[in-house]
């Protein structure tokens, strides 16, 4: 079934790129019920401990489902002011709904823990009708007392008084006052909390059809490219967390500044940084994990990270050794990233196509490809700039095989030149 439920994406991708329209018109969209939920319900910050947050369908369904495309949990941007981006904390694909739990746990509660979360589900019946499932907003506030749980309390405080002071009019009074004082707070809350709401609806319904239905799209197949500042592409390839990064730890003892990045480079920041007289190359990566073979590489001049060892069809394969500090080295990787090791990385090049004829790639965000034999590669929509990085090496171990992007090898270091691609 597995199998099936990838076949049933790529063909609907597929038909909309010969009919879009009709493909909308004519396609059911369901909706499932799911539920997130949060325990421990009160929320302290430093104390509150194995805070965690839980998404799986709810009890009662209207639809027949065997498995979710993928499911997430995201937290909403504190820095957007409009409240409209939101982003994934927890995710998985291709999961069966019997077993479809999603958990996201914070050991200990930090300043990061606060904020609002809801939890999505996107799926496809065996008719390829779209099945979608949103739930409400779970807001965990900064001392984790909301509006109603202090309602809660004051209800039962009342209690309490009543039985002790019952003919203390006035104190009940007051705190009467206290309750419709709440309550209007109550009301406010809920109103703005609604707003907030019908706008990350409609923000979710954009984000999801511009990921389900892109206007072009993104090769297939396993791959890495270098993250640029904007984050990684607007597409499903990239959209399931799977993001990784190389620190490479450049020779510091003997070759102190010469280890540097363009200024205006549009990497993800700080691209170089230092730790007492160390000195490191800071890189992350978009990592597509695409199984299907649907969209291939367009022809022309460039290098993409390899993720496997292996390439794309029409790339050939080359690593370039960077021969980093030798003491107490330092160097380290995390999360999905390209294959080896930091100070031996691998790429996958092309050279199908003349650097100068346009080719054709998605231009809704930023990214980035490497220089290879020509020029930066002419990109159709898109503004390229030349950008660089420059490590820091040791004198011995810093050879090169196969195919592999322009570089300087210079006698104390090895400078990368990029090209950085941006919509006109």
């Amino acid at each position: 079934m597995a199998g099936f439920h990838f076949s049933v994406t790529f063909a609907l991708l597929t038909l909309l790129c010969a009919d879009g329209l009709a493909f909308l018109t004519d396609s059911k969209k369901l909706t499932y019920n799911i539920k997130l939920t949060l325990e421990p319900k009160y929320v302290t910050r430093a104390h509150s401990e194995n805070v965690r947050l839980r998404c799986e369908p709810g009890k009662t369904q209207t639809v027949t489902l065997e498995r979710f495309t993928m499911m997430r949990i995201l937290k909403q941007d504190p820095s957007d002011a409009t409240g409209t981006t939101w982003l994934p904390i927890a995710q998985k694909n291709n999961v069966e709904v019997k077993d479809a739990v999603l958990e996201f746990v914070w050991a200990v509660a930090t300043a990061d823990t606060f904020g609002v979360y809801h939890c999505d589900v996107i799926g496809f019946t065996s008719d390829a009708s779209i099945v979608t499932g949103n739930t409400p907003n779970i807001e965990i506030k900064m001392g984790g007392v909301t509006a109603n749980d202090l309602l809660d309390v004051l209800m039962k405080s009342k209690a309490r008084l009543q039985d002790k002071v019952a003919n203390n009019s006035a104190e009940i009074g007051e705190l009467n006052g206290q309750f419709e004082y709440l309550k209007e707070q109550e009301q406010n809350m809920s109103d703005l909390i609604g707003q907030r709401l019908a706008a990350s609806e409609n923000a979710m319904d954009t984000v999801m059809q511009r990921l389900l239905f892109p206007k072009i799209a993104w090769p297939s197949g396993q791959y890495a490219l270098l993250q640029p500042d904007t984050g990684c592409p607007m597409h499903l390839n990239f959209y399931a967390g799977h993001t990784g990064y190389f620190t490479l730890h450049a020779e510091s003892t003997t070759r102190n500044g010469m280890t540097k990045a363009n200024p205006n480079s549009h990497l993800v920041k700080p691209v170089v940084t230092t730790s007492g007289n160390d000195v490191f190359v800071n890189l992350k990566f978009c990592v597509s994990s695409s199984a299907t073979t649907g969209f291939p590489w367009p022809k022309g001049d460039y290098c993409i990270h390899s993720m496997t060892g292996d390439c794309p069809a029409g790339f050939s394969r080359g690593t370039i050794n960077v021969d980093t500090e030798n003491s107490a080295n330092k160097d380290a990787m995390g999360g999905n990233h390209p294959a080896s090791a930091p100070y031996s990385l691998k790429f996958c090049c092309t050279n199908t196509g003349v650097y100068s004829t346009p080719m054709v790639l998605p231009t809704e965000s930023p990214f980035y490809l490497y220089r290879y034999k020509s020029p930066c590669q002419v990109v159709a929509g898109m503004r390229v700039q030349v950008d660089y990085f420059e490590v820091g090496v040791e004198a011995n171990y810093n050879s090169v095989s196969g195919e592999y992007p322009y570089t300087i090898l210079k006698s104390t270091s090895r400078r990368f030149e990029l090209c950085y691609y941006s919509k006109q």
